[in-house]
């Protein structure tokens, strides 16, 4: 599951305490109802994903200056290239350069503001920044403008199931799960949302 794959990413550094902790708490069914009244899961949760953007501001094999040099090369000739604008965006995010990957994104959502990669792009951006509400707009977005899209309708749910808005993430999920039933990741989040809930 999504939790089980992220706990196995963080477990091959230095947070691999902290996946263990977590791993144990979601394990333990019988501490589940005081750790959820606690608010412990939470925040092992909150420190699991810190772990993971300090892995990946920390990954070399993230860093591709080539690559880098290819888009600034291809911008200076088409300055509006959503998709180089973008894929920029992603070079600079796989940095740990959150601020200039948004900066990316932002440019190439002025210049088009329904290209959906940029709204999705972003959101990930803010949620590495700890900006819940900025990420969770975003993948707004992408849900207005791409309903069917139950990518976008799982990674809000997740997102609002992180920033402890069990309510309303839990709809996002069904209908990631309504548009496709077989969503391993969508039932992976929506089992999380119901586990925080006491379901």
């Amino acid at each position: 599951g999504q939790v089980d794959q992220r706990i196995r990413v963080v477990g091959r550094d230095a947070g691999a305490e902290i996946a263990a902790a977590l791993q144990r708490a979601l394990a333990d069914q019988r501490d589940q109802p005081r750790l959820l009244a606690e608010g412990v899961i939470g925040e092992m949760v909150f420190a699991h994903f810190t772990t993971i953007a300090r892995k990946f501001k920390a990954a070399d094999d993230w860093r591709n200056d080539e690559a880098m040099a290819s888009i600034d090369k291809a911008l200076e000739h088409a300055p509006d290239h959503l998709d180089a604008l973008n894929n920029r965006g992603n070079a600079w995010m796989k940095k740990g350069q959150y601020d200039r990957a948004i900066a990316d994104y932002d440019q190439a959502i002025r210049l088009d503001p329904n290209y959906v990669a940029a709204y999705f792009s972003r959101a990930i951006a803010h949620e590495f920044k700890n900006r819940a509400d900025l990420a969770i707009a975003d993948y707004g977005h992408v849900t207005r403008l791409q309903p069917q899209n139950a990518a976008a309708w799982n990674s809000r749910c997740w997102a609002q199931a992180i920033a402890g808005r069990l309510q309303d993430a839990l709809p996002d999920c069904d209908e990631a799960l309504r548009l496709q039933p077989d969503y391993i990741n969508a039932l992976d989040s929506r089992g999380f949302v119901k586990l925080r809930m006491g379901k």
